[in-house]
């Protein structure tokens, strides 16, 4: 077990077979900050490596990953929607038959266009990973929130890409690519929950 510290410099021991709970309250007491990769006390981060304390930094690092993610997914969005006001074509780099999926009858969800609704699912994405990384209460329910929305924005992408493939037979490179980022955000956090 975990001896009492006569001082904050005192060496760290029986930290291997704590569980990580108990590693995590004795980590907090040791001053360290958990808000990123910074360790205020070198020890306890070296204990923290030989104790395989990867379960705890590592969802600090998938929500960060999730943030810049839906970052990504923002400005593609923000993209789509400034060409669609401005009647502009969009750029397609890869499939060059954006304009056709973009003007399909599939083009709008519950009578909104889609990259609105993919705009307000990333920036729900963004703050709920915020809140994550920051640590604002309740964590809990931000998490679970968090996993709703990606499984439900990696369904809705699965769908948009299925119609792209046999019914509109066409392919819009910022669809395919908007896809691809909620299908990463969902294998993050299905990794995370692996750990």
């Amino acid at each position: 077990m975990l001896q009492k510290r006569a001082s904050e410099d005192a060496p760290l021991v029986g930290l291997t077979h704590l569980s990580l709970t108990r590693v995590a309250t004795h980590m907090l007491t040791a001053k360290i900050f958990l808000g990123g990769s910074f360790f205020h006390h070198k020890q306890v981060m070296d204990v923290c490596i030989k104790a395989q304390c990867h379960a705890i930094i590592s969802p600090m690092t998938s929500f960060a990953l999730l943030f810049t993610l839906s970052a990504i997914g923002v400005s593609e969005t923000v993209y789509l929607i400034r060409t669609r006001i401005a009647s502009e074509k969009p750029v397609c780099p890869i499939g060059g038959d954006c304009v056709a999926v973009l003007t399909s009858k599939y083009r709008k969800m519950f009578l909104v266009p889609n990259d609105a609704l993919g705009l307000f699912a990333y920036i729900v994405i963004a703050f709920l990973s915020a809140f994550l990384v920051i640590g604002v209460p309740p964590v809990v329910v931000w998490g679970t929130l968090l996993t709703v929305f990606v499984a439900a924005a990696s369904l809705m992408s699965l769908l948009f890409t299925y119609l792209q493939w046999r019914v509109i037979r066409a392919w819009c490179f910022w669809c395919l690519m908007s896809a691809f980022t909620m299908w990463l955000m969902g294998i993050i956090l299905m990794v995370r929950g692996a750990l």
